[in-house]
């Protein structure tokens, strides 16, 4: 599920505009308007989604901040929503008898939050290029989820027309945005420069101009301090290995944070595989197989893990957050040091804990395979087919995924890997593997982390789930710490890995380790090379972009599955 927003939406006060309390109405997307995630929004692609919505017989939810992990976040519905000429125009309904519904009508009416953003998953896109906007991607087809009120958007083309309030108003002041009130105090500013030019500037008039150079220096400052908490915000839950909340696109740096996994099993990744077939057959069940060309799907991302979900784990990227950036390079807080020396105190010196961090510069590789020659008539005459390769195309560009983030030797084009990062901890061999297992879990509760995942080969899991009893030679099957049906080691979910050498084992902090992509969706391109097309094959391409944030090296252990040979 992605979020795309707009921004600096002008809001207007008018008491009679037919408007319930607590109504608004305001454009959720534009048409035609390159956002600065270089998305389109294209005519007519809401009306699918809408007719959905429509038959089901439930509004949209309006939320705020994209908050669906808090009921109190779920502000409000939306009444009714359109598409005429301009976008999407949705009329809202504010719940001001939920403490945070009436909250959020008061900043929107201030003026202190003028922006909408929407929850979407992408049903048909693709890779555009135009004179009026370059490169961008074509939104032809969107599955909506709910509406947002947020704090910071992404498109400054789309407005609030009307808010409808439960009680009066403070002015219209109150009512105009940051950005708009330095406008006018610019342009006031100006008509009385161009007065001094022509030496006719009285007292009066040099008072006033004085005023308005510090209201706009003001404004300036005031907007900046809002971008820099923004950062601020960001970079100290990256540092925690959490995403931002509010998840909001953030223009100044380049990142969309929101709290998801990449999943390449579930309801997510099945959309994904589905789309894979769509483009290679040009539409499943059409029989019209298209010989050449591209299309992008969204990358498997989920809101929740498999264990909030109490379905086991396949892959521990799926108990991992994720992070989209809009650039391919980025940045990241790396915790370097961790002295923790509270205690009692009376007098003097209080004591002083250690918590320091280095900016690590991050950057995402591109991870592609290729299909070899697949005959145009079988693919057309054979659903199953379509279903093989799209499964095992997402699970290759998984496993390549898992060996990148895992074990990446950091050499170009190779990620740097969380088992080549300095500072994650090691833990050797002892006595047997649950043993040394339960040992690494010492190890990281020690210093404070949370056991979340262990990553182990698939022959040591086999090797721990078949261990055998002292002295008799007999399975232990009555082992307390490992539960078979349950895939669990001493209580903490373990999944399978053939991506980690012989021998070793990890045991992670979820807040340890981040997975990076970006926000282009997994590129799927399609066509024939030598002799394909006199042959009748065709080839897909699969790839995306990844990377790999190590934010926290304590919260990562190393294990040593076996003795050293």
């Amino acid at each position: 599920m992605q979020h795309k927003s707009v921004i600096d939406a002008l809001i207007k006060a008018d008491a009679g505009n037919g408007l319930a309390d607590g109504e608004f109405t305001a454009y959720a997307a534009v048409f035609g308007s390159k956002d600065s995630h270089g998305d389109v929004v294209e005519p007519g692609a809401f009306a699918g989604t809408l007719a959905d919505w429509s038959t089901k017989g439930t509004p949209i939810p309006l939320l705020f901040s994209h908050r669906m992990d808090d009921p109190d976040y779920n502000i409000g519905h939306i009444v009714e929503a359109v598409e005429d000429d301009h976008g999407l125009k949705v009329r809202g309904l504010i719940d001001l008898e939920s403490p945070k519904g009436a909250h959020v009508h008061r900043l929107v009416k201030s003026g202190r939050v003028t922006n909408l953003s929407f929850a979407y998953d992408v049903l048909d896109a693709a890779p555009v290029k135009s004179d009026q906007h370059g490169d961008y991607q074509s939104l032809k087809s969107l599955a909506l989820h709910e509406v947002s009120i947020v704090p910071i958007g992404a498109n400054r083309e789309t407005a609030f027309v009307s808010v409808k309030a439960a009680t009066t108003t403070k002015g219209d002041t109150m009512n105009k945005t940051l950005t708009e009130q330095r406008a006018e105090a610019m342009t006031k500013a100006e008509n009385l420069a161009a007065t001094a030019k022509a030496g006719d500037l009285t007292d009066e008039q040099k008072t006033e101009l004085s005023g308005l150079v510090e209201s706009v220096k003001s404004f300036d400052a005031e907007i900046a301090k809002q971008l820099s908490s923004t950062a601020l915000v960001e970079a100290v839950a990256a540092l925690k290995g959490e995403p931002a909340k509010p998840a909001e696109t953030e223009k100044s740096t380049g990142v969309v944070s929101t709290k998801r996994h990449v999943s390449f099993y579930g309801k997510s990744a099945r959309t994904a595989a589905g789309s894979l077939a769509k483009a290679m057959l040009g539409g499943v069940g059409t029989k019209s197989l298209v010989a050449a060309g591209s299309t992008i799907v969204g990358v498997p991302l989920e809101e929740k893990t498999p264990i909030e979900e109490k379905r086991i784990p396949t892959s521990f990227l799926d108990l991992l957050p994720a992070k989209q950036h809009q650039t391919p390079s980025y940045t990241y807080l790396r915790q370097s040091a961790r002295d923790m020396n509270a205690a009692p105190w009376t007098l003097g010196q209080k004591p002083e804990s250690s918590l320091q961090v280095e900016s690590v510069d991050g950057s995402l590789v591109v991870i592609p395979h290729i299909t070899d020659g697949l005959s145009t008539y079988d693919l057309l005459d054979n659903d199953e087919l379509a279903a093989f390769v799209e499964a095992e195309m997402l699970h290759g560009l998984r496993q390549a995924v898992e060996a990148q983030v895992l074990a990446g030797n950091g050499t170009a084009p190779n990620m740097r890997g969380v088992l080549n990062t300095a500072g994650i901890v090691n833990q050797p061999y002892s006595v047997d593997p649950i043993t040394t297992t339960r040992k690494a879990i010492t190890l990281l509760e020690a210093s404070g982390h949370t056991p979340a995942v262990f990553v182990l080969r698939p022959e040591t899991w086999e090797a721990i789930s078949l261990q055998r009893a002292a002295g008799s030679g007999t399975f232990d099957l009555g082992n307390v710490a490992v539960d078979r049906a349950a895939q669990r080691l001493h209580g903490v979910p373990v999944v399978v890995s053939t991506a980690l050498a012989s021998k070793v084992g990890v045991l992670l902090d979820s807040t340890a380790v981040r997975v990076d992509l970006d926000t282009r969706g997994v590129q799927v391109t399609w066509g024939t090379v030598g002799n394909d097309f006199a042959e009748n094959l065709i080839r897909a391409r699969v790839e995306g972009r990844f990377g790999v944030s190590v934010l926290r090296p304590g919260g990562v252990v190393k294990i040593a599955t076996a003795p050293a040979s």
